[in-house]
């Protein structure tokens, strides 16, 4: 089980930055599916955190390292204002940016610190070394139909590509 706590790591220390988001009171993190990020009951600010799509990167073909696999995990970050007001949606989305912008390469010990805060164990031998987001910008087209097959009206939202290395040896 261990190797496959990359994935994990790089989700979970994804959470851990935008959690500490300074400026946004009460603020929630969550990782849910986007049909069901947002109770009725829950009326807070909230980011939710969606891996939507987990593919080989295509660094892949040129990899000159047979004992790892490099993957690329997509993401969608997606605000929920407080009462539902958009405009804290708005802030709360801003400052994701600008706190991914500065934290975009995760280290070792962010994906640690993330497994840690999730599973209260260390896993030290079995972490990706880092992790690097990318700002991505999906077509019009295409949020329109990832959106379609979630089954939940559409939410403004930002997308991240996170490239992680797999160790594959056993």
């Amino acid at each position: 089980m261990a190797k496959s706590l990359a994935i994990t790591a790089v989700t979970a220390a994804l959470r851990n930055v935008l959690g500490k988001m300074e400026g946004v009171p009460d603020l929630k993190v969550t990782t849910r599916p986007p049909d069901k990020a947002r109770s009725d009951s829950e009326k807070g600010n909230q980011l939710n955190i969606f891996l939507y799509r987990l593919a080989p990167s295509a660094s892949n073909q040129s990899a000159d390292d047979p004992e790892s696999l490099i993957l690329t995990l997509s993401y969608f970050i997606t605000a929920y204002g407080k009462d539902d007001d958009d405009t804290w949606s708005h802030l709360l989305l801003g400052n994701a940016l600008r706190v991914l912008k500065v934290d975009r390469e995760f280290t070792a010990d962010q994906l640690k610190a993330g497994v840690k805060a999730l599973l209260s164990r260390d896993d030290n031998n079995s972490l990706p070394t880092h992790a690097r987001l990318l700002l991505e910008t999906p077509s019009e087209e295409e949020m329109v139909r990832l959106w379609s097959l979630f089954q939940t009206p559409y939410r403004l939202s930002v997308a991240y590509q996170a490239e992680v290395t797999l160790p594959c040896q056993t």
